[in-house]
């Protein structure tokens, strides 16, 4: 039996039926979840000798509000550098458990871990919606010549302009900012318009990336046709084993998506009509949406004793049964299937700050496109552009390096940060 063949059995172990109805009956409230899971630390809710932490909604304005996690590390009294954490796409601050402790370990800093606007526990409502109907619509800056996508950069500011406006709440001047796929690329965006408030940037398997070229949708083929494709299609955790090439040194791969010149039209209108993962769960009849997302955590979390295995299951559960809002901008930020309609390696003149770049050896990401920003980073850097970048390829790690190698992820983020 092949590797993936075997990873695909494990995940094929989900709870019995009886007991997922059980678990739905019995479901902890999306605050309850988290608590749970930020319990397990050290620290929390009550302090150790050096750190202490606090979990908050902090009110943005305009009837908005992002939850945060904040780490003090109080050895040398109030600290004074700060690092912010944003997760990827469908998850929250609780994923980053297995890091908090070694990460917040480091004196003199704060660490925030924030829900990124309409998804975790930040507030959901007013629903994620832009004004841009067409999302493939572009222009071209007469000035600059840059082609640029209106429901792309409305979709962005969404997200960053929230960041900023917490930053202005918090009263934080600068920070060092890591996000992790989607996360990652909106962490490269705030970067992009806020490059005076980013002192470092930690990019940890960013989605959007490289560059592809215009998707032709295929009128012509058949909704049956149209099924089997969408079947065939590997969900990302399966996309574990993409082809190593080297370059310069580096052992770096091309990831898992192929860039696609033709699409089913199928696939084209679920994309566009936000049909996803989470959809079915929250659909589900009672207890069928628990044990669909036990087939995912269990084989996930597979590492942690059942206790802990059970605490981080339901909080993903709940993550996913919340009301949707800012999953939807995935589909406005990237074209089918997950390709950035305006790719980070051509806005790389807008980062401002030493950089660095995280993959797994075993990621679905493009590691090779996250090569190729760093060799152009470092090439424009300059004593007034300080643009210094990093690429790290992480073994045992697949896209979710943080669980994955969570102690080669921790010790890459300090040392990073702190240097």
């Amino acid at each position: 039996m092949s590797e993936l063949e075997e990873t695909r059995n494990v995940r094929m172990k989900r709870f019995p039926y009886k007991e997922a109805l059980r678990q739905w009956w019995n479901a902890p409230s999306a605050e309850k979840a988290e608590f749970d899971v930020l319990s397990m630390l050290p620290f929390f809710p009550k302090p150790d000798a050096t750190r202490t932490a606090t979990s908050k909604l902090v009110d943005i304005g305009k009837n908005r509000y992002i939850n945060e996690f904040h780490i003090q590390n109080t050895t040398n009294g109030t600290p004074h550098r700060n690092l912010v954490m944003l997760h990827g796409y469908g998850t929250g601050l609780g994923i980053f458990f297995q890091n908090y402790d070694q990460i917040s370990s480091t004196p003199d800093w704060n660490v925030f871990s924030l829900d990124l606007l309409g998804l975790g526990r930040s507030s959901r409502r007013p629903k994620f919606k832009i004004q841009t109907s067409d999302t493939d619509k572009k222009i071209v800056n007469e000035k600059t010549g840059e082609v640029v996508y209106p429901a792309v950069i409305e979709s962005e500011n969404y997200f960053i302009d929230a960041i900023e406006d917490w930053r202005q709440v918090r009263k934080i001047e600068k920070f060092t900012l890591m996000g992790h796929s989607m996360g990652g690329y909106l962490a490269a965006a705030y970067a992009f318009k806020y490059p005076e408030r980013v002192e470092k940037l930690i990019l940890v398997s960013p989605v959007g990336v490289e560059r592809s070229g215009d998707v032709e949708v295929d009128d012509s083929a058949s909704l049956l046709q149209g099924a089997k494709e969408i079947a065939a299609q590997p969900v990302p955790d399966e996309r574990l084993f993409p082809a190593i090439t080297h370059d310069e040194g580096m052992k770096v791969h091309p990831g898992a998506i192929p860039p696609q010149e033709k699409i089913h039209w199928l696939m084209k209108y679920l994309w566009t009509h936000h049909y996803s993962p989470f959809m079915l769960i929250r659909q589900a009849p009672p207890g069928v949406g628990v044990r669909l997302m036990s087939a995912w955590s269990l084989w996930r979390f597979q590492d942690l004793s059942e206790e802990d295995r059970m605490k981080l299951h339901l909080y993903s559960y709940k993550l996913m049964d919340s009301k949707a809002s800012g999953e939807l901008a995935l589909t406005r930020l990237l074209k089918p299937v997950a390709l950035a309609r305006m790719p980070l390696l051509d806005r790389l003149d807008k980062i401002k700050c030493p950089t660095m770049w995280m993959y797994g050896e075993k990621d679905w990401m493009n590691a090779e496109a996250g090569a190729e920003a760093t060799q152009t980073l470092n090439r424009n850097a300059s004593n007034e552009n300080n643009t210094q970048s990093v690429f790290k390829l992480v073994k045992r790690a697949g896209h979710h390096i943080y669980l994955d190698n969570t102690r080669a992820f921790n010790s890459l983020i300090v040392d990073f940060m702190t240097r």
